[in-house]
């Protein structure tokens, strides 16, 4: 992919979205030729979409699956969102979407019947990225910097936490998870800052960060009951993070962090990666 953009942006071993609007040729014709190269140099078949934005590039390469080949043009977007189904959307996971067919929404059609602020009243601040993605409009751009500005670990339950204790006891594995991330990636770069992030029932989410605090399961909780505080609502979701010191900052105070032995994943529960192939236009 190198060979025909800078633009590129990996999710994964084997998927990568590609922005070659800068190309003079054709993005399908882009999209054929690498999966030709693809297939004489690995064997392997690959799928791809082409279309004019992220969200529709992923939904495109999933379209003909496998070793399919699906474009979506600009003029196309009104008539192919009005009946792709909701669950399509980026960002609509399982309890989403049984919330939306709940309430008798299943197409996107359908969910274009809602304003914004019906939206926002059901989903708080994804009520309002949901009006576009629905309508097909996503405005995110494809992001090469190959420099690390974080890393972290997220849970979303089966079950919300309703109370602290809950949280409390799952952030203590969320944090064995991270120390044993960190531990692996063996990062020479400094950490600037210590973060937990949570999304309530109402999808309403908080960040809570700090530094100068040492990265330890202590400072995790202590995190943790500042961002729980915030709303007397359920949790949905719980994140725990660092961010790393950009480059300039190196001279910056290093966090220290309370390393263990690397703690073993087993009472862990599963990861779930969402496959986010695609081509861009």
């Amino acid at each position: 992919m190198t060979e025909y953009s800078d633009l590129i942006e990996p999710l994964s071993l084997d998927e990568a979205y590609l922005d070659v609007s800068h190309l003079d040729r054709s993005p399908v014709s882009v999209a054929k030729e690498i999966r030709a190269r693809i297939r004489a140099v690995t064997g392997l078949t690959a799928s791809a979409g082409v279309a004019p934005n992220k969200m529709l590039a992923k939904i495109a390469s999933d379209w003909k699956k496998p070793n399919g080949l699906f474009q979506i043009k600009e003029t196309d977007i009104p008539s192919f969102m009005s009946n792709l189904p909701v669950s399509k959307i980026w960002g609509i996971g399982k309890k989403t979407n049984a919330r939306l067919q709940s309430i008798g929404i299943e197409t996107c059609s359908q969910l274009q019947d809602l304003n914004i602020i019906e939206l926002r009243n059901l989903f708080g601040k994804f009520g309002a990225e949901l009006y576009d993605l629905c309508r097909g409009i996503d405005e995110r751009p494809v992001t090469s910097d190959r420099i690390r500005k974080s890393m972290s670990v997220e849970r979303t339950f089966h079950q919300n936490l309703e109370t602290l204790e809950q949280c409390s006891d799952m952030m203590r594995n969320i944090f064995q998870e991270l120390q044993e991330d960190l531990f692996q990636a063996k990062s020479e770069r400094p950490i600037a800052k210590f973060f937990v992030k949570a999304k309530f029932s109402d999808f309403s989410r908080t960040t809570v960060e700090r530094s100068g605090i040492s990265i330890s399961e202590f400072s995790a909780i202590e995190l943790l009951e500042e961002a729980f505080g915030r709303k007397a609502l359920p949790v949905r979701l719980l994140g725990l993070g660092v961010r790393f010191a950009l480059p300039e900052s190196r001279s910056s105070r290093q966090l220290e962090f309370d390393f263990e032995a690397s703690p073993s994943r087993a009472s862990q529960s599963s990861r779930t990666l969402n496959e986010l192939t695609a081509l861009q236009e």
